[in-house]
């Protein structure tokens, strides 16, 4: 067993029917080594090293480790060694993660129970204490909601872990994912300021300097700006369209990134969207792609809508019918001399055009020829999904059939 080989794996949707996503992702987050042999060593490591982090920023007052004599352990004391004193002064950060925790996944059950809030506001409070660098950003919970759904749901299905190991290993993905991750993902969390400036980011460029237009002052800004240039170079008219809206992809994009796209997919494909981000490096790059081709995914919708239709849109996403349609436009996008099958169509679409069209063909711009590309593409991931559908009807059709039988062979024994 090879990285390269999980790579593959994972791209081709392998770990969306599997219940080893948790352990693959851990590998490409080297969490984990590749050799099984290591990983006992590592848990264990983990664990310990989990429970201290644990009684080192998340003190009780209570515990037998602290003395208990009233004169020194008391709330309303104020000396340095006073273990109230920590407790206080997390209150506020934690009442902060806690309201954004209560607000994860409303619709997922089992982001209501209390258990794991609790779980996830712990590894919240601790990671931000242990890397004040960074500290806490509102955001990072829906990034670290997945992770504890993945591996509770892998562990579910094994029904080996206890709480207590689950939510060590919950917080070592989730610190090796900010660690590996955050390098780059810290930079779409900064506005651009310095420390202390209360200067806004525009006021160089005038105050009503529109969005699109300023020069960029922070990272995420930078990179939106990357990604709208790319989407014009691989669909202008739909990029024309929404500059003469004035859409710039900072109007929207900003969630996109920092949450890497988790209110855009339901949660089981955005597990499937994880696996190819997670991957790939750097991640930036694939994100790139994903976020491109969600354009793209959504063109016919938005080259047919108003300003105020394009926004709704790209605020809440439409549903994706067919998810591994999707990402396979996306790898396109990333590695267009690997996913050539697209390509491939082009190849024969251009040569139809030239040998029964030739004078319809020098008519036609180039932006026209992209765009009947661009409409060829959509038609062929329109036929994918027909026939998928039609695959589920005949099957569904076969169940109908079977159940019906048995419904009559159950009143013929009841008759009897």
């Amino acid at each position: 067993l090879t990285v390269d080989a999980l790579k593959a794996f994972c791209l081709q949707g392998g770990l969306r029917t599997s219940n080893l996503r948790s352990i693959v992702w851990r590998i490409h987050l080297k969490c984990l080594p590749i050799s099984k042999i290591e990983w006992a060593h590592v848990a264990s490591r983990t664990r310990s090293l989990y429970a201290e982090l644990k009684q080192k920023n998340l003190p009780n007052p209570h515990d037998e480790c602290f003395c208990q004599d009233p004169q020194i352990n008391n709330p309303l004391d104020q000396t340095e060694h006073n273990p109230w004193q920590q407790y206080f002064a997390d209150h506020e950060l934690r009442d902060l993660i806690s309201k954004d925790v209560s607000r994860t996944f409303p619709e997922l059950e089992f982001f209501q129970q209390d258990h794991v809030r609790r779980m996830m506001c712990d590894i919240l409070l601790i990671y931000a204490k242990e890397n004040p660098f960074v500290s806490y950003k509102q955001g990072m919970h829906e990034i670290l909601a997945p992770l504890i759904f993945v591996l509770f749901s892998d562990q579910h299905q094994k029904d080996q872990k206890c709480c207590v190991c689950l939510e060590c290993e919950v917080f070592d993905i989730f610190s090796a994912m900010f660690c590996e991750i955050m390098l780059e993902l810290a930079k779409w969390y900064e506005d651009g300021s310095p420390t202390g400036s209360t200067s806004k980011p525009f006021d160089e460029t005038g105050p009503y300097m529109r969005i699109q237009d300023a020069v960029p002052t922070s990272e995420i800004m930078r990179e939106l700006s990357a990604i709208g240039q790319r989407l014009h170079a691989v669909d202008p008219v739909l990029s024309d369209h929404l500059r003469n809206f004035d859409i710039p992809p900072q109007l929207y994009g900003i969630r996109w990134l920092r949450l890497l796209f988790g209110r855009e997919f339901a949660v089981h494909d955005l597990l499937y969207v994880w696996d190819v981000i997670l991957c790939d490096r750097p991640i930036s790059r694939m994100v790139e792609c994903i976020y491109v081709a969600m354009l793209v995914q959504i063109r016919h919708l938005l080259l047919q809508s108003d300003y105020g239709g394009c926004l709704q849109y790209l605020m809440r996403y439409p549903p994706v019918m067919d998810v591994s349609t999707f990402i396979q436009q996306a790898l396109h996008f990333r590695n267009p001399k690997v996913c050539v099958f697209v390509v491939i169509s082009h190849v024969f679409f251009c040569f139809f055009l030239c040998f029964f069209y030739p004078s319809l063909l020098s008519s036609l711009s180039f932006r026209d020829i992209q765009e009947i590309l661009l409409m060829e593409e959509q038609v062929a991931c329109l036929q994918i999904k027909l026939n998928q559908k039609d695959i589920i009807c005949s099957e569904a059709a076969h169940g109908i059939g079977d159940f019906k039988r048995i419904f009559f062979f159950v009143n013929i024994l009841s008759l009897l």
